[in-house]
């Protein structure tokens, strides 16, 4: 997400969705903040990320831009 979020452009809105589940509106908030960061800097950097998985996948991402 950090460093390549044109990954996403290979599908459309409704096809992440699909394919994430209930974590695709996460998805696509993350992708709106990765734009808006990018937009206002000259790119974007990964301060933090953690992800944990139990009985759901608990995913924490910080970004700044660069």
């Amino acid at each position: 997400m950090a460093t390549n979020p044109e990954w996403a452009t290979k599908f459309s809105v409704h096809e992440l969705v699909d394919n994430t589940g209930t974590q695709g509106v996460e998805l696509l908030m993350w992708l709106a903040m990765h734009g808006a960061l990018s937009t206002a800097s000259a790119g974007v950097r990964r301060v933090h990320g953690n992800c944990r998985i139990s009985n759901t996948a608990t995913v924490v991402m910080v970004l700044e831009a660069a």
